[in-house]
């Protein structure tokens, strides 16, 4: 039962889950509460917010250089000092209720000014102590979410496509009791996938760098996995040949079947239902095309809310129904390592303007989590505190046309692998 828990968490830790966070000055979007990264706060009677928060909810570009702040929006810019109260909107002199100041390094700018000067309704509720911010754009009369619909509509009208992604991950930890240097480990990750619809296939080839590893070359190895109506098969650095995954209680083919009959804008509606922020970015100009770019934030909670929706998913798979203590024992896990858990995560789409197909993604994400460690001798926790940024882009191309896949009909069992390696790992 232990290894299947492992596979589950394993695989959920790519979801980056959260847990909500607690604020003194809570702030609420379109109706759906945000958490960010770092928490509103009052001073001097003015909500102040990270300057990276403006940048999500009105979808502005921000540059910041030395204690200079710009803010551009629609063809509008207003430019901010540090410590100054003064502001420029297009040539035309402002006056901010509150400084933008610096607080442990993040930038805090008044969340009114800069919302009311590009056009936001802002509100505040005493009583909740809940500010309210209230912004909406069309394009050619479609708000930003009817814009995602209509992309995922078009892109079902061609049954394959592929897909080019660039990954760059860092991950680090330290112990807050011990003033030494954090942990850091690089990662690069390249990603080609070839899709197909129906029916379902779908053929990766994945490389990955660790920067600094050179003395372990097997881990730059190239990995394959081909995904069929028969199942996941995969290749193995160090090995030759496929490997079949089986996952002990889990119907294969009952997976593909549910995946092949989602609707195609289930993704979408859990977004928003999960309380994502949705809003415009400038429109773009890339290789003589025009483009729509829609940004999609999740905070702390949102994010919290996404991933309890997928875990609910998980523990109903086909086969683990009764399987009642693994579902238990991943609860308790997944609540542990994910207690406290902060997240910023953010991705814009590139809609094409002429055929609404989405070309180009990119993602950011920053998460940090405490990690409960060993009880000492006085019966206290030495926690680790954990983070992981990511930034990544994608690029989806070669839509309606045929591909081919490698040959997987003499495929070995990846358990009996994983056995080997157990052994291996354990003999003395």
């Amino acid at each position: 039962m232990r290894h299947k828990l492992i596979v589950l968490c394993t695989a959920f830790l790519f979801l980056l889950f959260a847990s909500p966070a607690w604020a003194d000055v809570n702030l609420n979007v379109n109706g759906s509460s945000y958490v960010p990264f770092v928490a509103p706060q009052i001073s001097n009677g003015t909500t102040m917010v990270p300057l990276n928060v403006i940048g999500r909810i009105i979808g502005a570009e921000i540059d910041r250089a030395d204690s200079t702040i710009t803010v551009t929006k629609d063809s509008q810019t207003l430019n901010l000092q540090l410590n100054r109260t003064d502001a420029v909107l297009d040539g035309k002199q402002l006056t901010m209720p509150q400084a933008p100041t610096l607080v442990g390094g993040e930038v805090m700018v008044p969340l009114r000014f800069i919302c009311e000067t590009f056009g936001a309704t802002v509100t505040w509720d005493q009583n909740s102590r809940t500010a309210g911010v209230l912004y909406s754009e069309q394009r050619q009369g479609m708000t930003p979410e009817e814009i995602l619909a209509k992309s995922s509509e078009a892109m079902l009208k061609f049954n394959t496509y592929k897909t080019r992604a660039a990954l760059s991950m860092e991950m680090g930890g330290a112990i807050p009791s011990v003033q030494e240097e954090t942990v850091k480990v690089p990662l690069n990750m390249g990603m080609d996938m070839a899709i197909q619809n129906n029916p379902l296939l779908i053929y990766g080839q994945t490389t990955v760098d660790f920067p600094g590893a050179a003395e372990m070359p097997e881990l730059a190895a190239p990995i394959e996995v081909l995904l069929n109506e028969e199942g996941m098969f995969m290749t193995m650095p160090g090995e030759e040949g496929w490997f079949r995954m089986d996952v002990p209680g889990t119907d294969m083919k009952e997976l593909i079947e549910q995946s092949r009959n989602q609707d195609p804008v289930a993704s979408l509606e859990m977004l928003q239902e999960s309380g994502a922020i949705i809003s415009f970015s400038d429109d773009q100009e890339k290789h003589g095309r025009s483009y729509w770019v829609v940004n999609v934030t999740l905070g702390t909670d949102s994010f919290n809310e996404l991933v309890g929706k997928v875990m609910n998913q998980a523990v109903n798979i086909p086969g683990m129904e009764a399987d009642q203590d693994l579902i238990l024992d991943y609860n308790d896990m997944m609540e542990t390592l994910f207690k406290n858990m902060k997240a910023d995560v953010v991705y814009r789409v590139w809609v094409d303007q002429a055929s609404m197909v989405t070309t180009y993604m990119d993602l950011d994400a920053l998460i940090e989590l405490y990690i409960p460690g060993p009880v000492i001798e006085d019966g206290t926790f030495e926690p680790i505190v954990m983070y992981i940024t990511e930034r990544a882009t994608f690029e989806i191309y070669d839509l309606g046309k045929p591909f081919s896949v490698p040959d997987v009909s003499q495929a070995k069992d990846l358990s009996q692998y994983m056995d080997g390696v157990s052994i291996s790992m354990t003999a003395p």
